[in-house]
């Protein structure tokens, strides 16, 4: 028990960094969604930090103002961010913020099935970038 407790410490990202993990196989992505979205509150927070993500996307005319934007921190991120800057349009915007309207709608009702609705919604947003 010991052991799995350290690994699992070590294996866990920071929960505003998943969405940067989107291009991974899906497999990897529900894995690391699942091993760091343990509470509503962490999934909140995932949630929080994919609308300021796509508030930054949505508001900026160009990549440069969008990397003007982009917080500073996740330096190690921005490759990942400017690809998804590139393959989001409005109507993807509005499809995923359509989509997380629902999810946060089902989230409050169904707060036992959380861990299942984050997990779908995430593949779901995942569809939408990538397509």
């Amino acid at each position: 028990n010991k052991v799995e407790e350290i690994l699992f410490l070590e294996n866990k990202i920071e929960i505003n960094k998943i969405f940067f993990l989107i291009y991974k196989k899906n497999n990897v992505l529900l894995d690391v969604f699942r091993k760091n979205i343990l509470t509503a509150s962490d999934f909140y927070i995932f949630l929080n930090s994919l609308k300021l993500y796509l508030n930054i996307i949505s508001n900026s005319p160009n990549q440069k103002d969008a990397l003007n934007f982009f917080p500073k921190y996740l330096f190690n991120e921005k490759d990942v961010f400017l690809e998804i800057y590139q393959n989001l349009n409005k109507e993807k915007i509005i499809k995923i913020y359509n989509n997380i309207q629902k999810i946060e709608r089902m989230a409050r009702s169904n707060s036992s099935l959380l861990l299942d609705i984050g997990s779908r919604f995430l593949l779901s947003t995942k569809k939408i970038i990538t397509s």
